[in-house]
């Protein structure tokens, strides 16, 4: 069993190819920081660029959303 699994969280891992962890090509760098930017104004700003090539990290980040959303709602208890 997966952490997140075992405490009901959800994340998101960006995988960058063939890529070393340190950035050093500008352009791996920018797509790296373009998305640290994109999930910081996804979640702390509600918002979603209209740029048809991240429909489906919005997608995604939605159902991310969902899932959240679901845990935090109250257990409904049952009267007896």
């Amino acid at each position: 069993m997966t952490t997140e699994r075992a405490t009901n969280q959800t994340s998101n891992v960006l995988i960058g190819g063939n890529t070393p962890h340190i950035l050093v090509q500008p352009a791996e760098r920018y797509a790296s920081q373009q998305s640290i930017v994109d999930w910081f104004d996804f979640w702390l700003n509600n918002h979603e660029e209209p740029d048809p090539a991240k429909t489906e990290q919005y997608a995604r980040w939605r159902e991310l959303r969902k899932l959240q959303q679901k845990s935090q709602q109250p257990v409904s208890q049952t009267s007896n």
